[in-house]
């Protein structure tokens, strides 16, 4: 599945992972596919900020947390890498993201900020803290789309099926996160749609590719090189 760079992303709204201008899409499938623009998919997201940048402690269980738009995911001078997570007690969702963020693993961390996007908040401390916090990684904020706008519309609304589970590949990454703690209780019908990642770069996103049908993602060299162009 092919990420993209461009300075103005239009992607079809069936598969918004397969990034590109129309002119690389076949004609038929252009004709009859609407097109979307990615800034403006996630500039009119309505979140719901459980962490803020720098906000390691999380919101006051007393205080409502903040209701924004999507764009918070701009709002940022550094480059922002954006997780959209399936769900956030699953071992293969929290797998990438610490490969990424391990310090032995990316030089680059200071340069970048993360945003995490999930459909709910189960588990949402914990994740935090096994992905990030444990690996001295505080420069993250979290956000919820509970009407996962941004799954549907950025990244197609494509559900995984249970048959995927007997893949080889997909074995094959169980057992590469087999010590990655993990939470079942979040197993809902919010958790169906797959998620994946997206940059921003200059106000504007230029790479998205959708988490595959193995539940792989981008590996942590080639978030690299895209962070780094």
């Amino acid at each position: 599945m092919e990420g993209c760079k461009t300075d103005k992303l239009m992607v079809e709204s069936e598969c918004a992972s397969e990034c590109g201008t129309p002119s690389n899409q076949g004609f038929f499938r252009r004709l009859f596919t609407p097109q979307i623009d990615l800034n403006d998919a996630i500039r009119t997201l309505n979140l719901v900020e459980l962490v803020g940048p720098l906000d390691k402690d999380g919101f006051d269980p007393n205080e409502c947390p903040a209701s924004v738009s999507g764009e918070a995911v701009f709002d940022c001078e550094k480059v922002t890498l954006v997780y959209v997570v399936r769900r956030l007690g699953c071992p293969l969702c929290r797998g990438p993201i610490i490969d990424f963020v391990r310090e032995e693993n990316n030089k680059s961390l200071r340069d970048v900020r993360i945003v995490v996007i999930s459909s709910q908040n189960e588990n949402w401390e914990d994740f935090l803290t096994v992905c990030f916090f444990d690996n001295n990684f505080t420069d993250v904020s979290l956000y919820i789309d509970a009407e996962e706008k941004i799954k549907k519309e950025v990244f197609g609304g494509k559900p995984w099926k249970p048959i995927w589970l007997l893949k080889l590949s997909v074995l094959r990454s169980m057992m590469v996160y087999k010590d990655v703690p993990r939470k079942s209780n979040d197993m809902t019908d919010k958790t169906n749609l797959l998620g994946g990642e997206i940059i921003v770069r200059d106000k504007n996103v230029n790479f998205a590719r959708r988490e595959g049908r193995d539940f792989s993602h981008t590996p942590s060299k080639e978030l690299n090189k895209f962070l780094s162009m």
